[in-house]
């Protein structure tokens, strides 16, 4: 078992890769543990607000909003990222294809590109998104 979150989180994050549906899970689970959350109950209750229309899932942001802040005063950045990771991998199964997650620390990314393109755009998010954060007034 991991001491800590943030070694938990160190250990998923080290390489930008496509997201394995067990390797999400896994860490989600782990990571509701973690916080004494039951997972299960985040899972359904989220999945419940996300129809599908016109062949796409369409979550209701505002009510899974609404959801996590009524019931998350800790963890409430477990049930997002489940919210976040079901709605694209839903999105990944209704376009067919070859579409594929790509996981980073801080996005999700939803491609049929080539493998080289796909880590180059992942990088370029996370550098912009870097270079922003540090360029921004404190």
């Amino acid at each position: 078992m991991y001491k800590s979150l943030a070694e938990l989180q160190t250990k998923y994050n080290e390489r930008i890769t496509p997201t394995r549906i067990s390797r999400f899970w896994a860490l989600l689970i782990a990571r509701a543990d973690y916080a004494n959350h039951n997972v299960m109950t985040v899972l359904l209750h989220i999945s419940k607000h996300m129809p599908t229309r016109q062949g796409f899932c369409h979550p209701d942001w505002k009510t899974i909003s609404d959801y996590i802040e009524d019931n998350f005063l800790v963890g409430a950045e477990i049930a997002w990222e489940s919210a976040s990771m079901q709605w694209v991998e839903r999105l990944c199964r209704q376009l067919r294809g070859k579409y594929r997650v790509w996981e980073t620390p801080n996005f999700l990314i939803l491609t049929e590109a080539s493998d080289r393109i796909s880590r180059d755009v992942c990088k370029t998010c996370e550098a912009t998104l870097k270079h922003i954060l540090t360029s921004l007034p404190k």
